[in-house]
């Protein structure tokens, strides 16, 4: 009567199922992986032989190639879908990059700023799409969930990473984002998969629901 929406009340986050469980992984082991990145690259770099100015530059290099990459990912995600294929790809790939990063030098350190920021760090927007995108009435609580791991990720990975270059060696601390991005990658498959039979067995119980209500 009052002419306004309804809103419908409700919880505000989803319950929690196994694929969601493994996007949340995946939040936290992406922003150990992003935050850590950017932290180090520099102090790498110098460490390597780069002067202070150079190593700056670099830095802003990886970011302008992560912004394109991130820019390219959803392009191609809205166009073919496979979300889940392709960050999972771009995190195989960014691993490549902070092996170089860890085998250190000029060329491998310029090589491994490219793949590592662009396919490494290229596919966080991707994350929120999907997620929210598998749960559209829970959209702002999975949003929330996502950002409170990711947060947990971002303090611990950075923390972790200079700890472990202080007691061993930078190299070693790539290598660590590398297993790490490895197995967000795992997790981001197996989420995929979840989800995928989750919309197969909606879609199981419509057909049913149908065919019921045709033979009544």
């Amino acid at each position: 009567p009052s002419g306004r929406p309804t809103i419908a009340h409700g919880p505000a986050r989803p319950p929690m199922s196994s694929p969601l469980a493994l996007m949340l992984v995946l939040s936290a082991g992406g922003a150990i992986v992003v935050n850590s990145s950017s932290a180090f690259l520099v102090s790498t770099a110098v460490d390597s032989g780069f002067g202070n100015a150079e190593a700056g530059v670099l830095l802003v290099l990886g970011s302008a190639i992560s912004i394109v990459c991130r820019i390219v990912s959803g392009l191609v995600v809205d166009r073919h879908g496979h979300g889940c294929g392709v960050i999972a790809t771009m995190l195989t790939i960014g691993a490549g990059g902070f092996v170089l990063l860890a085998i250190g030098g000029t060329v491998a350190v310029i090589a491994g700023t490219a793949v590592a920021f662009g396919a490494g760090t290229g596919w966080a927007g991707l994350l929120h799409y999907i997620a929210t995108a598998e749960h559209p009435a829970h959209a702002g609580g999975v949003a929330g969930m996502l950002l409170t791991f990711g947060n947990i990720g971002g303090f611990l990975g950075p923390s972790a990473f200079g700890l472990l270059a202080e007691k061993s060696s930078y190299a070693a601390s790539w290598i660590m984002l590398a297993v790490v991005a490895l197995v967000a990658a795992a997790a981001v498959m197996a989420a995929g998969r979840g989800f995928a039979r989750r919309r197969a067995g909606c879609s199981g119980e419509l057909v049913r629901a149908a065919s019921g209500t045709n033979s009544v």
